[in-house]
């Protein structure tokens, strides 16, 4: 496996702009690779469990996750700019965050839509080799999170973000490589020679 890379990311942003639901889409693919989060666990996201901050960061609390412990998920600033829009367009103040269409009594996308959406997504975007699904996405923020947040302190925090209860769980999500290893030596020297 390999981690997505930042084109691969702007590419589905791209896609998703042009999709019948733009604003919505292109929230999803960033509450995704922007917390993190599970296909099932943004699927179930709702309107009153989103907190943002006037800088645009934030906090949603998960209440459908994979071992049925809730917990509360942060984003930053970035991801909260194509939640702001999504919210300010989809007007309610309760219900699913990503409904499945817009409009009095929508339901949830289910998961199994969003997963379909965002294989949609990868295949206009023409990165379907690298994305497979919306799992790809959460590697992505593990990998990108570990490689700019180093140290115990760090890996504490990502673990409690992805709702691990194992640190080998979240460590085989963070896909660094030989060139992670060069760029962390050159910060602080380690080798005895």
């Amino acid at each position: 496996k390999t981690p997505l890379d930042t084109d691969a990311l702007i590419a589905l942003l791209s896609a998703a702009s042009q999709t019948r639901q733009p604003v919505r889409d292109c929230a999803l693919i960033a509450i995704l690779a922007g917390t993190g989060a599970r296909c099932e666990e943004a699927a179930a996201m709702r309107v009153e469990s989103l907190t943002i901050y006037a800088d645009g960061s934030g906090y949603v609390a998960l209440t459908v996750t994979k071992n049925d412990k809730p917990r509360t998920v942060a984003f930053d600033a970035a991801t909260g700019r194509y939640l702001r829009r999504w919210l300010d367009l989809l007007g309610t103040t309760a219900g699913p965050l990503f409904p499945s269409r817009t409009g009095r009594g929508a339901k949830a996308l289910t998961s199994s839509g969003l997963y379909k959406l965002v294989v949609d997504l990868a295949t206009a975007a023409g990165v379907r080799d690298r994305v497979r699904g919306p799992h790809d996405l959460r590697r992505m923020f593990a990998t990108v999170w570990s490689r700019r947040l180093r140290g115990e302190s760090y890996g504490q925090l990502l673990q409690k973000q992805l709702g691990h209860a194992s640190w080998a769980t979240t460590q085989a999500y963070s896909l660094q490589d030989a060139g992670d290893i060069l760029e962390a030596m050159r910060r602080a020297p380690v080798s005895p020679v």
